[in-house]
C-alpha cells in the first residue's frame, strides 16, 4: 500500500484550533476599535454641528439658531430653511438622524424665532456595540459626556453631566482641541 500524500486529521484540527485562538484574540480588539472610531466620529460630528450653528446664526441672525437638522441640511436653494451647512445624513427630515453608529438629536427651549439656544445630543443606537458614551453639546460652546445607558434621548438632560470647556474635552486618549481631534 502506497503512502498517501496530504494532511492527517490531527494536523488539520491543530490548524483550525490555532485559527480560532487568533480570531478569539483579534475580533474583540477589532470591535473595540470600531466602537472607539464611532465615538470619535460622534464628537467630530457634534463639533461640526456647533460650527454649522455658528455659521447659521451669523447668516440668519434674525432667526437665531437652527432648531432642526433640516435647516442645517442641504436643499435648493440654500436659504434659512436649508442652509447647506451639513450633509444629508445629518440634515435628515426626522429625528433621530443616524450616522456612524450614533443617533443625533437637536432640541431648543424656545419654540419661535429667534431661537436663542440649542442642544445637540449623540447616543449610540447599539449600547456597547456601536458606542459606550452619550455626548451633548450646547450653544454656549460647552460639551458634555455621559456613559450611562439612557432609555431615551430626553433623559440625557435629566442625568448629572459634568460640563467641560470645549477645548479641553477628554475622550479616551483623544482631545478635542482647536485643530480638531488629536490622538496621544
Amino acid at each position: 500500500m502506497a503512502k498517501s500524500k496530504g494532511f492527517s486529521l490531527i494536523e488539520l484540527l491543530i490548524v483550525v484550533a490555532i485559527i480560532l485562538i487568533i480570531a478569539a484574540i483579534a475580533i474583540p480588539n477589532l470591535l473595540r476599535a470600531r466602537m472607539q472610531a464611532n465615538q470619535s466620529a460622534a464628537v467630530a460630528t457634534l463639533r461640526n454641528l456647533n460650527n454649522s450653528q455658528a455659521t447659521y446664526i451669523i447668516e440668519f441672525s434674525s432667526l437665531g439658531y437652527a432648531d432642526t437638522f433640516v435647516k442645517l441640511g442641504p436643499g435648493t436653494p440654500c436659504d434659512s430653511n436649508h442652509s447647506c451647512l451639513v450633509d444629508d445624513v445629518i440634515g435628515c427630515a426626522a429625528q433621530p438622524c443616524t450616522k456612524s453608529g450614533y443617533n443625533y438629536f437637536i432640541a431648543s427651549s424656545v419654540a419661535a424665532a429667534p431661537i436663542t439656544d440649542y442642544r445637540t445630543t449623540a447616543s449610540p443606537f447599539g449600547w456597547a456595540s456601536t458606542g459606550l458614551e452619550n455626548f451633548c453639546s450646547m450653544n454656549d460652546a460647552f460639551s458634555a459626556r455621559n456613559s450611562h445607558l439612557l432609555e431615551s434621548w430626553q433623559e440625557l438632560s435629566l442625568r448629572p453631566i459634568v460640563l467641560i470647556p470645549r477645548n479641553t474635552f477628554p475622550f479616551n486618549k483623544v482631545e478635542l482641541g482647536k485643530a480638531g481631534l488629536r490622538r496621544f
